[in-house]
């Protein structure tokens, strides 16, 4: 199963590539890259998503950002982009779970504590 999203990736990064300004293309990269593990190359994809995508776009990408981030083991970069978007959308309390979870695995209980409030 591994191999076939490789190779699905594999042909969609010419065409993310080739079409920057192309959200579908470059969200379903993203989202192989996602599948595949391959976290690093899902986050650069989310990263050419934002630059392209509207406003109102933004939150959700930013979101998936920060997960891709977590997952990529990048978490002092994933706390930074969870707090952002909370700063926006603060009612989110599945995305302050996924902070206070990674708060918590990074050992920073007393920011983690205050988030419970």
């Amino acid at each position: 199963m591994r191999v076939l999203f490789l190779l699905v990736v594999a042909s969609l990064v010419p065409a993310g590539t080739a079409q920057v300004a192309d959200l579908a293309a470059l969200d379903a990269r993203a989202t192989m890259h996602t599948m595949a593990g391959d976290y690093v190359s899902a986050i650069g994809a989310i990263r050419e998503m934002m630059a392209a995508a509207d406003p109102a776009r933004r939150a959700e990408l930013e979101l998936r950002l920060a997960r891709n981030q977590s997952w990529a083991g990048q978490s002092g970069q994933a706390v930074r982009t969870y707090e952002a978007y909370l700063e926006r959308w603060p009612q989110d309390r599945a995305a302050a779970t996924e902070l206070i979870r990674l708060l918590r695995y990074r050992g920073d209980y007393t920011k983690a504590e205050a988030l419970c409030d």
